[in-house]
């Protein structure tokens, strides 16, 4: 807490809470964090790999690709779509309003 400070200590503890709560009302086909961890041990015990990374990500961050562009409003995946679902929405979205 001293090296970030209480108001950054108090928000990296509710984006914790967000996690443990999409973590136990998300099915299990649709649940990153589960799916996360049993990739894990899958690597680990059956294809022997010994290193394990913690990749932080954030959807403000720009991506790589879009270093060079300016950047867009991303829309949020609601909790009761898919993946793929959510990229249809957006790309209809994009559409329109182009």
């Amino acid at each position: 807490m001293i090296a970030i400070g209480p108001e950054n200590f108090t928000a990296m503890l509710a984006g914790m809470h967000d996690v443990d709560e999409l973590f136990r009302a998300t099915p299990l086909a649709r649940n990153i964090p589960a799916l996360m961890g049993l990739l894990s041990i899958w690597y680990n015990n059956f294809l022997g790999a010994q290193t394990h990374a913690v990749l932080p990500w954030a959807r403000s961050w720009p991506s790589p690709s879009a270093t060079n562009s300016p950047p867009r409003r991303r829309r949020p995946l609601r909790h009761d779509e898919s993946t793929s679902e959510h990229i249809r929405r957006c790309r209809s979205a994009r559409a329109r309003s182009i």
